[in-house]
C-alpha cells in the first residue's frame, strides 16, 4: 500500500502542467495602449489611412519593446531644439544642391507629405514620404553619391541605402520591384541615374506601388539610423 501511494503521487506530479513549465520562456511585455490599427488602402492618387476595428492588445518580446523605445528616442531627438537648427540647415543645403524627385515627371501636387504620420499601430513615425507611381516606373538617384548597401527586409522589401558625395546624408529607397541590373554596392552614381524600379516589396500594399523615400542627416553613414530624419517634401516644396 505504501508503494501505491508513492506511485499515485508521482503520477499526479507528472500530470500537473506546472511541472513542465520552464523559466526560460521569453518575457512578454504588453504595449500599454495599442490604439487602432491602420491599413493603407489603394487609391488612384494617394494612400488613404482607414481605421480598422479595435484589436486586442499586442504582445511583444522585451527585445522588441527596446527597439520601439529606440525609435521613440530617435524621433524625440530629431525634434530637440538643437536638432531643429540642423534640420533647417540640412533642408537649405539640399535645396541649394537641387536634389531631384526620384520619380521622373511626378507633379508637385501628387507628392503627399506623410513624414509625420504614425505607422505600425502607432509604434513608429514614418519619417519618409511615399511617391506613388505605376509598377516598373524608373527610380532616379536624387543625388550623386555612393551605393552603401543593397538590402532586403520584411518592412522595406528590396531597398537601397545611398550616401551623398560628402557622406553627410543617406538616402533610403524602399519597396523596389527590382534594382537596375548595372548597380552594385560601393559603386559611384550620378544624380539622375536609374537605380531601380517602383514596386510593392516589403510591407507595401500589393495594389499600391510606390517608392518609400527617406533622407537622414548623419555624421557617420555606417550608423545612418542614428542620424536626423529630414522631410523630403520640405526640399521639393516650391519656395
Amino acid at each position: 500500500m505504501a508503494l501505491s501511494g508513492v506511485a499515485l503521487i508521482v503520477v499526479v506530479a507528472i500530470a500537473d502542467p506546472a511541472v513542465w513549465r520552464t523559466s526560460n520562456q521569453p518575457t512578454r511585455v504588453p504595449l500599454p495602449d495599442a490604439g487602432r490599427a491602420l491599413r493603407i488602402k489603394a487609391s488612384a492618387d494617394s494612400l488613404r489611412l482607414d481605421s480598422l476595428a479595435r484589436i486586442s492588445t499586442p504582445i511583444v518580446t522585451r527585445r522588441a519593446s527596446f527597439a520601439l523605445t529606440r525609435v521613440a528616442l530617435r524621433d524625440s531627438a530629431a525634434r530637440a531644439p538643437d536638432n531643429r537648427q540642423r534640420i533647417k540647415a540640412a533642408i537649405e543645403e539640399l535645396r541649394i544642391r537641387q536634389i531631384m524627385v526620384p520619380i521622373p515627371g511626378l507633379p508637385q501636387d501628387r507628392i503627399r507629405d506623410s513624414f509625420d504620420q504614425w505607422r505600425s499601430n502607432g509604434t513608429r513615425r514614418h519619417n519618409a514620404i511615399d511617391l506613388l507611381a505605376p509598377r516598373g516606373t524608373p527610380i532616379l538617384a536624387a543625388d550623386s553619391g555612393t551605393i552603401l548597401k543593397m538590402n532586403r527586409s520584411t518592412l522595406g522589401g528590396i531597398s537601397l541605402y545611398v550616401s551623398d558625395p560628402h557622406q553627410r546624408f543617406v538616402y533610403y529607397y524602399a519597396h523596389l520591384h527590382a534594382y537596375h541590373p548595372s548597380i552594385t554596392e560601393g559603386m559611384s552614381i550620378a544624380r539622375g541615374d536609374t537605380i531601380g524600379f517602383v514596386g510593392t516589396t516589403g510591407n507595401a500594399p500589393a495594389s499600391s506601388p510606390h517608392l518609400h523615400f527617406a533622407i537622414f542627416r548623419t555624421d557617420d553613414v555606417d550608423r545612418w539610423y542614428n542620424g536626423i530624419p529630414i522631410n523630403p517634401r520640405e526640399i521639393f516644396r516650391p519656395r
